[in-house]
Parts: C-alpha cells; sequence; structure tokens
C-alpha cells in the first residue's frame, strides 16, 4: 500500500513552491495557511508572506500589524498573531530554527500534534504521523471505520492506525499521498474511486460504503452574533477604523468601531445605544445616524449579522486614547491589517 501510494503521489502530486524547497520555515508556514483553508487559497498569501518574510528571523523581526496586514483576506487571524509570536519564541530561546521533536514543536503558540507531524515528517523527513481532515477520510473509508469522526475514540483510532502506517523510508511522500489522495480523489462526496491507488485495499469501497463513510455527528449550528457597527465620518469625509486588541476573533485588527445589538431590532434603540457608546468613546456623538444596511459574514461557529448606521462629526477631530485611523473607505492603506469583514462594512457605509 505505502509504495502504491508513493507512487500515484510522485506521478499526481500537484506543484507547489512549499514543496518544491520544503524548507522547515516554509513548510510550517505553509500548513499554519492552510488550516481550514484550501491550498489553491493559500497559494498567492504564501508567495507574498515569505516574499516579505523569507525566514524565521525577519518574520520575528516585523510587527504584528506588518503580519496581519499580508494576512488580511486569509481569514482565522490568530493564526498569523501565533505564527508571529512563535518566530519571536524561536529567536529567543531555540537559536532561530525549528526544534527537530515534536513536543518542543507543540511548545510553541498554534502548533499541535498535526502541524508537527507534518514539520517533521515533510521538512525534516522523520517518521512521524499528521492527521488533518483529509487523512480522517481517506483512513475512515480505507477501515470502514463506522464510530463518528468528531469522536474523540474514533480520533484516538484515526491517530494510532496514521502511526502505524507512516514507513521510515520518505515518510514526506507517504504523508504527502494521503493528503493529496484525500483532496483529489477520496473527496466528502462522490469520490473517484476508479482512480483511487489504494481501491483494492479500501474496505469502505468493498462494502458500498464510500457515500456513507466517514460518519459524522450533527455539528451544532453556529451561533448568531448581531452588531451595531459606526461608521463616523470627519468633515473630510474619512472614516474612523480602530485597532482591535490582540486577542479575539478579530485581534489586531483594524475595524470600524462596534458594540452588541440589543436584537429587539428598533432603530430608535439602536441609534440611542450607537449615541452612548460614541459619545464614550469619542466624547462626541453624530447628529444623525442614517441606517445604511446590514451584512453577514459566516465563521465555522458563528454567523456575524451586522447593523451598519453612518453618522458624520462636524467639529474638529476628537483625541482617541486608543490607536486610530481616519481612511477613505474606499481606498484603504495598503498596510492596513483589514478583515474580508471590514471590506464589506467599509463599502456599505461609505458616503
Amino acid at each position: 500500500m505505502r509504495r502504491q501510494l508513493t507512487a500515484w503521489f510522485r506521478a499526481n502530486a500537484r506543484e507547489f513552491p512549499w514543496r518544491s524547497e520544503p524548507t522547515p520555515y516554509r513548510v510550517w508556514v505553509c500548513e499554519i495557511m492552510a488550516q481550514q483553508t484550501r491550498l489553491e487559497t493559500v497559494l498567492p498569501y504564501f508567495e507574498r508572506f515569505t516574499t516579505r518574510f523569507p525566514d524565521i528571523a525577519a518574520l520575528a523581526a516585523a510587527s504584528e500589524d506588518d503580519v496581519l496586514a499580508l494576512w488580511s483576506g486569509l481569514g482565522y487571524y490568530s493564526r498569523a498573531r501565533h505564527l508571529w509570536r512563535a518566530a519571536r519564541m524561536l529567536v529567543d530561546d531555540f537559536a532561530g530554527e525549528l526544534p527537530h521533536d515534536s513536543a518542543a514543536l507543540q511548545s510553541l503558540p498554534g502548533i499541535g500534534r498535526y502541524t508537527a507531524g507534518a514539520i517533521l515528517s515533510l521538512a525534516f523527513r522523520q517518521s512521524a504521523p499528521i492527521l488533518d481532515g483529509n487523512v480522517s477520510r481517506v483512513l475512515a473509508r480505507l477501515f470502514a471505520l463506522e464510530t463518528d469522526i468528531r469522536s474523540t475514540e474514533t480520533r484516538h483510532v484515526l491517530w494510532r492506525l496514521a502511526a502505524e502506517l507512516v514507513p521510515e523510508r520518505n515518510p514526506h511522500l507517504f504523508n504527502e499521498g494521503l493528503m493529496e489522495l484525500g483532496a483529489l480523489i477520496c473527496t466528502p462526496t462522490r469520490p473517484a474511486c476508479g482512480s483511487c491507488p489504494l481501491r483494492r485495499q479500501c474496505l469502505a469501497l468493498a462494502q458500498e460504503k464510500t457515500e456513507i463513510l466517514p460518519r459524522r455527528g450533527k455539528a451544532a449550528p453556529a451561533r448568531a452574533v448581531d452588531l451595531l457597527v459606526a461608521a463616523i465620518f470627519n468633515r473630510h469625509g474619512r472614516v474612523l477604523l480602530l485597532r482591535n486588541e490582540s486577542i479575539g476573533l478579530f485581534g489586531g485588527l483594524w475595524a470600524l468601531p462596534q458594540i452588541a445589538a440589543n436584537r429587539r431590532d428598533s432603530i430608535r434603540v439602536d441609534k440611542q445605544e450607537l449615541s452612548g457608546f460614541c459619545r464614550e468613546l469619542l466624547g462626541a456623538s453624530p447628529a444623525k445616524w442614517d441606517r445604511v444596511g446590514k451584512a453577514e459574514h459566516q465563521l465555522s461557529h458563528r454567523r456575524l449579522i451586522a447593523t451598519v448606521y453612518r453618522g458624520r462629526l462636524d467639529r474638529m477631530e476628537p483625541t482617541l486614547a486608543r490607536p486610530h485611523r481616519w481612511i477613505d473607505p474606499l481606498k484603504p492603506p495598503a498596510d492596513l491589517a483589514l478583515a474580508a469583514f471590514t471590506r464589506k462594512l467599509l463599502r456599505l457605509g461609505k458616503e
């Protein structure tokens, strides 16, 4: 089975820059970017990121704002913050190099068992198992696992199988082959079993269960989060952005001022709450608020529902204690770290 998968991967592997030059740093950056993100989406971000920050030292020397600005649009921004903090730890505690053992790797922010295994096997050629979504699906079908793939029990079984299968020789080819097989052939729906190099060993195919395996328990519905968003313009037609603290969902990014909505769907109450928020934040509030629309943004476990109100401060710009900028909403500066959702809100709130 190992030879068949490795031969298939050599013949069918997609070309990516982290495969042609698999340094530990490049493998690490790729694996962090690829968490919950398709490789085709990752590619342009990876190339820009590694051009700007070609090694651990360059990344560690950068500011958090610089790192987040390059990550802007890729989502899941805690990944970027973890990557940057880990680079600084590597410079301070590991002589600027990624360590060669799993425990040390997992002591770094953002690196868990899977990412550690990927770095060890793909970059250092160590016989270390990996288990991402693609590999989990391949193994669950290969061994016809009937239990919920999300369960702790099944995860233990999958990790054991991955560890038993990874070879001592060319573990990088085997592990990348499993991931590539899951991405191209053993897909979540309508797998191309006729083209699979492991079809003779696949128990799910033999039992005609490829369309029902792996089994998944029902995921919890995404929680709705209602927001009131203030597009506050100064007399020069520029809108106010605030820098979030370096924690939380959009930590370290720039965003329009916002508060949790009361969910009573009352425009009058919305305006009262926004006015109170602005007076506390700025010492003043726009005399008039215009409700300009709503926007939604789906995250893995949350659905953001933002109601945007536009207002103007005609007096001199207030002094804020927290980091802030006044920008052209249609032409945000390139060095500004903005989430895709914020860009959508800026377009909605423009004057």
